[in-house]
């Protein structure tokens, strides 16, 4: 009985086994074909293209950046005193020379005063002493101590006179005059805030250029800025470049200046600097989605003869959008931009229409591969 058991068991798993190779040997023949009709291998692979042309690119960075005012300067007083009166409206324009804040100078007017009576005095002594010194009726050194005493009066009138003057405090400079920060009546000291002054037009943008590309940027060079609060863009030129680089943060600092009509950039603002470091021109470019990286080396498709073909390529500057082809791919080249993992060389593709045409990129900033 278990004899025979076993031998019935090892008729089933051979009779299994043997069904189990014929599936493998016929599952070739048997293989699905795709729902056109045609094998799977030699199905044709809808793909969208891209045909390569020759464009004018910038190499572009962009910096940070901050608005100054073309000049700068705090009102102070010299002098410690009281103000008598104040001839500025905040926030208003004004022009160089322009009376802005007057101190009460009748100590110092009291001062002149009397030491104009003593000056006059002591001239009169010298001339007496001179007529005597003629006679020998006084000495020599009698006559130079009135002779010094008038000297001494004179000094001390230039230096009143100089005291009130600093009693009146002009504008240095054409510009805008801020908040004022006393009031009339009250005591100032030296270099005490009265208000800011500034003037905005033109304005300047102050920013730190890499050192790798500080051979790159000099007087002249053209940089475009937007700063915070303006959606606007406007052009500047460097006016002046740091002859070192800032060994701290190794950067180049530069500045550039454009006009600012009307004062609507206001300094003091971030601002993002587009600096052009160099033109290209008769460049290659392609679309990012094109390019597929390879070790050590990088590839993509073209369609010749309705066929992808493999073409290695040497890239370069790198876009948002768009890649830079140094060698490999030459103007007029249709090029494969969507589903090139799933491409064999040689496989038959179907070009689809674009959805819709790429936009051209190139004032977008560049980054070297």
């Amino acid at each position: 009985m278990y004899y025979q058991f076993e031998e019935t068991m090892k008729k089933v798993i051979g009779i299994v086994i043997g069904l189990f190779v014929l599936g493998l040997l016929a599952l070739p023949k048997i293989r699905p074909s795709s729902s056109t009709g045609q094998p799977v291998q030699n199905r044709q692979v809808p793909v969208h293209i891209y045909v390569a042309e020759s464009e004018t690119i910038h190499n572009e960075i962009q910096l940070p950046g901050t608005i100054l005012p073309n000049e700068h300067v705090q009102i102070t007083s010299e002098i410690a005193g009281v103000v008598k009166a104040i001839h500025f409206q905040e926030g208003e324009t004004v022009s160089k020379g322009k009376l802005l804040l007057k101190i009460d100078d009748s100590v110092l007017q009291a001062q002149k005063s009397k030491t104009l009576v003593q000056l006059e005095l002591a001239v009169q002594r010298q001339e007496r002493g001179e007529q005597q010194l003629e006679i020998d009726a006084i000495s020599q050194e009698e006559y130079d101590v009135l002779a010094n005493t008038v000297k001494a009066l004179q000094a001390d009138l230039k230096l009143l006179d100089a005291q009130i003057e600093k009693s009146i405090i002009k504008a240095p400079f054409n510009g805008i005059i801020g908040l004022r920060q006393t009031s009339p009546g009250s005591y100032i000291a030296p270099n005490s805030l009265i208000a800011h002054l500034l003037d905005v037009d033109p304005i300047k943008i102050e920013f730190a250029v890499p050192g790798k590309y500080a051979g790159m940027v000099s007087k002249n060079s053209k940089i475009t800025v937007i700063s915070q609060g303006h959606d606007r863009s406007f052009e500047a030129s460097v006016y002046a470049v740091e002859p070192q680089i800032d060994p701290s943060t190794r950067t180049l600092k530069v500045r550039a200046q454009s006009p600012n009509p009307g004062g609507t950039v206001i300094p003091g603002a971030f601002a993002t600097v587009t600096l052009v470091l160099e033109t290209l021109s008769n460049t290659i470019m392609i679309p990012s989605e094109a390019l597929i990286p390879d070790l050590g080396s990088s590839k993509v498709f073209l369609v010749k003869n309705g066929l992808a073909q493999m073409q290695p390529v040497n890239s370069g500057l790198r876009f948002n959008e768009k890649v830079q082809i140094v060698s490999g791919i030459a103007a007029g080249d249709t090029v494969i931009t969507s589903g090139v993992l799933n491409l064999r060389p040689n496989a038959p593709v179907t070009i689809q229409p674009s959805e819709s045409k790429m936009d051209q990129t190139e004032n977008q900033p560049g980054l070297e591969s």
